[in-house]
């Protein structure tokens, strides 16, 4: 049977001094104490769990933010090598440009009418 503890004071004078004495006591305890004693267990569990669920939320959100960062810097890279790789065939054609009109001036017969 579980027992409550139970605080009972006694004071007592003597020769004009107060003393006073605490004393514990265990009883049994009630039905309705035993009830309400485990559903403060009860709620204190609540109270942990629902701490922890805000705390892995938190870490949660955390992740969710650093994979963000994480994927913005893949796609930053991948932006970066596009760029030069696109730069990359601007020269190419640029110089085949360059190229073409060479080749045509050079093929190009004087005008006799001028």
């Amino acid at each position: 049977m579980s027992q409550r503890v139970c605080f009972m004071e006694i004071e007592m004078i003597k020769g004009g001094n107060v003393y006073t004495f605490i004393r514990l006591k265990e009883e049994p305890m009630t039905e309705f104490e035993k009830l309400v004693s485990e559903q403060m267990k009860t709620m204190d569990k609540l109270l942990d769990l629902q701490s922890e669920l805000d705390r892995c939320k938190q870490i949660e959100a955390e992740l969710r933010h650093l994979e963000r960062d994480a994927r913005l810097r893949g796609i930053q890279a991948e932006i970066a090598v596009k760029r030069k790789h696109l730069a990359d065939i601007q020269d190419m054609f640029q110089k085949q440009t360059e190229q073409v009109i060479r080749s045509y001036r050079s093929s190009e017969k004087p005008s006799s009418f001028v």
